[in-house]
């Protein structure tokens, strides 16, 4: 089923994009392995993380879960938490 750009239900999603990740105070080239290592430790805790993608430039990251039901129990209990200092995320 096609629903024009808003997703299907015939593939199954264990995706989110997180927005509004603001990077950490370090050094510049340890800013991007620090930040995906304290995504993990966030995002970690509600199921088993495949990969993350965290673009520094655009101040989001895509974190991909092995089974689609993780990614939905992370997103409900991640939205509007912060990661780092004020910043309030927002998945998708």
């Amino acid at each position: 089923v096609d629903m024009n750009g808003v997703g299907t239900f015939s593939r199954e999603c264990k995706t989110l994009y997180v927005m509004n990740v603001k990077a950490i105070n370090v050094s510049d080239d340890k800013v991007d392995s620090t930040m995906v290592k304290i995504l993990y430790e966030h995002f970690g805790k509600w199921g088993n993380v495949e990969d993350i993608n965290y673009l520094r430039s655009k101040a989001c990251c895509f974190i991909k879960y092995s089974h689609r039901c993780w990614a939905e129990f992370a997103k409900e209990a991640m939205i509007g938490q912060s990661i780092v200092g004020q910043e309030v995320i927002n998945i998708k």
